[in-house]
Formats: structure tokens, C-alpha cells, sequence
């Protein structure tokens, strides 16, 4: 004879017990999630910038998501599609490197001042135009992994 126990369950208790299971599995995920991004902020240097990350690294992954390529973003044809990913690029390498703005210019053959105005374009398209926000959001948490990964290693 075994010590077998059926649950029957469509008990409530069985239903609660697997409800704070499921909570507890999702605030798992969350501190994972947190415990990440305080590593990669404890990465960054004085002016908030990681010290790892290059524009050829954003530029590559910018390139991937809006289907341009680097030469492509450095030539001066002003297509809506070049100047939006030329624009992400600009703002992208200005929050997650410490290269000034003229560097950032040279880079995509562009002066400081052309850089500052792509900033500024796509920060205001960005307060309207949500698939655009989600992008550049999705580029920045693949550009935070990246740098988290060559930190670490994880």
C-alpha cells in the first residue's frame, strides 16, 4: 500500500498555492532583470558612458535593425529611412559613449552642429511616434546586454 495523496485541484488552496507560485516566478525574473542593470550602470563611468562600447558597435547594430548599412549612413542622401537610422545612430553614440560630437560627426561624415540637430529630430519624433520609441528603446537595452556580456561575460 502506498502513502499516495490525490489534491484534488480545483481545491482553492491548491489554486492560491500555484497563484503565489506564479508571482513568485515573475518577481524572480524581475530582480534578475534589476540585478542586471545595476551591474551595467556600476560599469559606467563618471559621465554615464560604458567604457567599452565603440560607434562601430552601435552603428553595426543600428544598421542590423533599420536594414541600412555604415556606408550607406555616411553618405549625404537625405532619404527619410537613411536620416532616421543616421539620427538613432547619433543619439545611440551619444548616451552610451564619451566620444564628443564632432567625433560622432566625423564618424558618419556629418559636422557637430548636424549632430546635435539629429539628436534633437529624433528625440522630438520619438515623443510621437511610438514604433519609432520602441526601436530606439530596443536598440538601447540590446546595446546595454552587449556591453553587460563583454563586461562579464554572462
Amino acid at each position: 500500500m502506498s502513502n499516495v495523496v490525490y489534491i484534488d485541484q480545483s481545491d482553492d488552496k491548491f489554486l492560491e498555492a500555484e497563484g503565489l507560485r506564479a508571482r513568485i516566478r515573475r518577481l524572480e525574473r524581475v530582480i534578475i532583470k534589476l540585478e542586471l542593470e545595476i551591474a551595467w550602470l556600476m560599469s559606467l563611468d563618471e559621465d554615464g558612458c560604458d567604457r567599452n562600447l565603440t560607434i562601430k558597435t552601435i552603428s553595426d547594430m543600428v544598421c542590423a535593425k533599420t536594414g541600412t548599412n555604415i556606408v550607406e549612413l555616411r553618405t549625404p542622401r537625405r532619404q527619410y529611412g537613411l536620416c532616421t537610422a543616421r539620427h538613432i545612430l547619433m543619439l545611440l553614440a551619444r548616451n552610451y559613449t564619451t566620444l564628443s560630437l564632432p567625433k560622432i560627426g566625423k564618424y558618419i561624415n556629418k559636422d557637430h552642429t548636424s549632430v546635435i540637430h539629429g539628436i534633437r529630430k529624433i528625440q522630438e519624433r520619438m515623443k510621437v511616434e511610438e514604433p519609432l520609441k520602441k526601436l530606439v528603446e530596443e536598440l538601447s537595452n540590446d546595446i546595454r546586454t552587449l556591453a553587460l556580456i563583454s563586461e562579464y561575460g554572462t
